[in-house]
């Protein structure tokens, strides 16, 4: 069937109307609004979306340029959040926007762009296309930003390389909280990874980074369209602009077969092997969003279902409502979950 001016196809091939604000499924995101709106809660569109730049900061972390971002009473307890996507992705610290001022309310709130992404630099050599690099820049910023136990809060692949701190330094992680990981998970034979993405990638727009391009995956994750605001699609277009991160993701896909794959494979056998045998050695929250389009919410029950029965302390939460970015679909109920498991264990 032919598709009409005006139209185009979701992943999931489903066809939707122009988004009033460019490409994407307005007739499903209005569909959600209404339901919000029965519920009694505002759309997020209605809301500022900014990034407090004087909490921004650089450090270097072992050997690499780092952006941060650091708000709180230093004297309460730390939570540290990780976002994800991959090296020369366009996520960054910014996609917690809307949670991070929250957080701050009430606990000493660090973010910063991992290794690769975001204002954060490249590897110095493609050998550091690996996810070993990635945690010895995670301990790096670790040791810099917080000299005791943290909270920590990761996020799709952050939340792997949270779970990997959390297993190789448990003397700094006071709980560990896993969101939406399908790195973490158990392969699912039925959804393969990495689909989601390439549908994505087959209908990325020719040329240079534009705000059509960003907000494709943005608005494929969201549960309502509203959560993606235009603040944020500015910034997430200000950072697939920059140099570095043409040059991250160039030097990814040379890097992908040889070095990176491998090496991503490796550590997630060695990780669902600790699962079985000795769990996570912390107090571990999975939480996950019930309508997550890319890491399905079944990939949520497997890990909690292979972390449990070896892990003392292991809790399983589900946000209702809510696409692959929680924190940004539903953020005082984001919150509202993590602060009530960190609470739980003072």
């Amino acid at each position: 069937m032919a598709k009409r001016r005006g139209t185009r196809r979701l992943p999931s091939g489903r066809a939707a109307a122009d988004h009033p604000h460019g490409s994407g499924p307005r007739n499903e995101a209005e569909r959600r609004r209404d339901l919000a709106r029965h519920a009694g809660t505002e759309p997020l569109s209605t809301h500022p979306d900014p990034l407090d730049t004087s909490k921004l900061g650089e450090i270097v972390a072992a050997g690499i340029r780092t952006r941060t971002y650091v708000d709180g009473d230093p004297h309460n307890d730390t939570i540290v959040l990780l976002h994800g996507g991959d090296f020369g992705h366009d996520t960054s610290l910014d996609c917690f926007s809307f949670v991070l001022p929250m957080f701050a309310a009430h606990h000493r709130v660090v973010a910063f762009d991992r290794l690769g992404q975001g204002y954060t630099d490249n590897p110095p050599d493609d050998s550091g296309f690996t996810i070993d690099a990635l945690m010895e820049h995670t301990h790096a910023v670790l040791d810099a930003l917080c000299p005791g136990p943290v909270h920590l809060v990761g996020h799709s692949r952050g939340g792997f390389v949270a779970t990997r701190v959390a297993i190789e330094r448990p003397d700094r992680v006071r709980s560990l909280t896993i969101v939406d990981s399908n790195t973490t998970a158990p392969e699912d034979p039925t959804f393969p990874s990495g689909r989601f993405y390439r549908e994505l990638e087959a209908r990325m727009p020719p040329g240079p980074p534009s705000l059509e391009s960003v907000r494709i995956e943005p608005e494929a994750q969201a549960y309502d369209q509203s959560c993606v605001t235009p603040e944020f699609l500015e910034r997430m277009l200000a950072v697939a602009q920059l140099p570095i991160r043409e040059d991250g993701a160039r030097r990814l896909a040379t890097a992908d077969g040889e070095i990176w794959r491998p090496s991503l494979d490796a550590r997630r056998k060695a990780t669902l092997q600790t699962f079985d045998t000795d769990g996570i050695p912390v107090p571990t929250l999975i939480l996950w969003s019930r309508d997550d389009p890319s890491a399905p919410l079944r990939l949520g029950h497997a890990l909690y279902d292979r972390v449990a029965p070896t892990t003392t302390d292991a809790r399983f939460h589900v946000l209702n409502r809510s696409g692959h970015y929680p924190f940004r679909d539903r953020p005082t109920a984001f919150v509202a979950a993590v602060e009530s498991f960190v609470q739980s264990l003072t």
